[in-house]
């Protein structure tokens, strides 16, 4: 079963298949709870929910055995300015969502449809960097995103919770390929990676120009008005010797395939940051409302315009 799951996952169009079993992650909430005591959650107060499921794959459902971990490889050419790479065409949790069910049905009629298998896209509280490790996808870096050795980190996970049980499960690689490296710590506009593995989202300017909303502090706006950044940050992945390596290797063929599947071609971002505030929020919302910019908004999206300029 574990071959045929890997199969047609790369039939479907993921790089990256790991099984891992749906298990309790012994002491992932006490590291959460550290990380949200320490104030470096911001005000993402949704993070302390549901915690029993977000370390336990095995409370999605009655009888759910494994976590099936894939990985979606989203490096392409020519990522507009001031747009994070993976916002750049059709929102990532639609596009991975129907791949995995279209691996669900797949899996389902070869194995019957008593088979349950739930889809989650990053929207469900589900440690899937954690489930991703032990599926043996890679590792955890200094950045605090999953690195594979082949695809670095520009990677869109998706899971298939199930009540399959496979003749076996992967296991975690023990290679950790970040050595000695600090070039994201380092790189990070506004050390924002304040240990190895640990973000201060009050830092990060992902956060502040996605997740962040109302105004600015003086001190953030700095931040934003420095990085030039609209929509999201790629500094400390761009940085990466993996991604570099990964960049190298896409060929024409994959970077047409990666546009094709989240429709890069329909999305044509603006030239000059000016463009983004002549928009109203009608028209942005028709423009881009499909895509992840939606999160933010056109009010956010506005002000991170205007501090860029200066003008906020």
């Amino acid at each position: 079963m574990a071959d045929d799951i890997k199969k047609c996952a790369a039939e479907v169009g993921f790089q990256l298949c790991g099984i891992a079993p749906a298990e309790k992650l012994s002491g992932f909430t006490d590291e959460v709870r550290r990380w949200v005591e320490d104030g470096c959650h911001a005000d993402m107060d949704w993070i302390t929910r549901n915690t029993e499921l977000r370390e336990d794959a095995s409370r999605f459902f009655e009888g759910a055995r494994s976590v099936v971990v894939c990985g979606a490889a989203y490096l392409c050419s020519d990522p507009p300015a001031g747009i994070a790479r993976y916002a750049c065409g059709t929102d990532y949790h639609k596009v991975v969502k129907r791949m995995l069910l279209r691996l669900r049905d797949m899996l389902q009629s070869r194995y019957g449809t008593a088979c349950k298998a739930r889809a989650f896209v990053d929207s469900a509280p589900l440690a899937e960097k954690v489930y991703a490790v032990r599926a043996g996808l890679g590792w955890i870096g200094r950045n605090s995103l999953l690195v594979n050795r082949q695809w670095g980190s520009l990677l869109f996970l998706g899971e298939l919770i199930t009540d399959w049980v496979p003749e076996s499960y992967d296991v975690p690689d023990e290679f950790y390929g970040c050595g000695n490296c600090t070039r994201c710590m380092d790189a990070c506009p506004a050390g924002a990676i304040v240990s190895p593995g640990r973000i201060d989202a009050r830092r990060c300017l992902s956060y502040l120009t996605i997740e962040h909303k109302g105004d600015f502090t003086e001190a953030q706006a700095r931040i934003v008005r420095c990085s030039g950044a609209v929509f999201g940050c790629d500094v400390c992945q761009e940085i990466c010797p993996y991604n570099r390596q990964a960049l190298k290797r896409l060929t024409p063929e994959m970077n047409d395939a990666v546009r094709n599947r989240f429709e890069r071609e329909r999305y044509v971002f603006p030239a000059e940051l000016p463009e983004w505030l002549a928009m109203d929020p009608e028209y942005f919302a028709r423009r881009f409302g499909n895509t992840p910019l939606k999160r933010a908004g056109w009010e956010s999206i506005q002000r991170n315009v205007r501090t860029c300029l200066s003008e906020y």
